[in-house]
């Protein structure tokens, strides 16, 4: 088994990749080959949206 390397994504990148993926549905992303976990998408929007009102 070979041991797959996790890859750093800048906040930029984790708002980025939120809101394309955020709308859809669980059942089409476990579809997709991803390199995120639907529940991460979800945390980067959770935060994203939090520094949002923070900083806004």
């Amino acid at each position: 088994m070979t041991q797959q390397r996790q890859r750093e994504f800048t906040p930029s990148d984790q708002a980025f990749l939120a809101a394309l993926l955020h709308r859809l549905p669980r059942e089409m992303l476990r579809e997709l080959h991803r390199v995120v976990r639907p529940d991460t998408v979800l945390r980067w929007q959770r935060d994203f949206l939090i520094l949002r009102d923070l900083h806004g």
